[in-house]
């Protein structure tokens, strides 16, 4: 994994290296209005889940922007 090909993906589990945050794997599902997603990283070992009631479009689906916020979040105020 490098920041030119920064993902991979295998058995719904894929992995991701977003520059702010470092490597990281995920899961997202979902059904019926619902969304989650499940990350783990590695370096702090620690897991985020965000649930989310929306099915949007490719153009607006900020899961990973949200993602990212809530991780810098904790990270900025010591809890990460």
């Amino acid at each position: 994994m490098t920041p030119e090909d920064p993902r991979g993906f295998g058995l719904g589990v894929a992995r991701s290296l977003v520059p702010s945050i470092g490597k990281f794997w995920y899961y997202e599902g979902e059904t019926l209005g619902y969304r989650m997603v499940y990350a783990w990283f590695p370096e702090p070992d620690v897991v985020l889940a965000v649930g989310i009631n929306s099915q949007p479009d490719a153009n607006e689906n900020h899961a990973g922007k949200l993602l990212e916020t809530i991780h810098a979040t904790l990270h900025n105020t010591g809890n990460l």
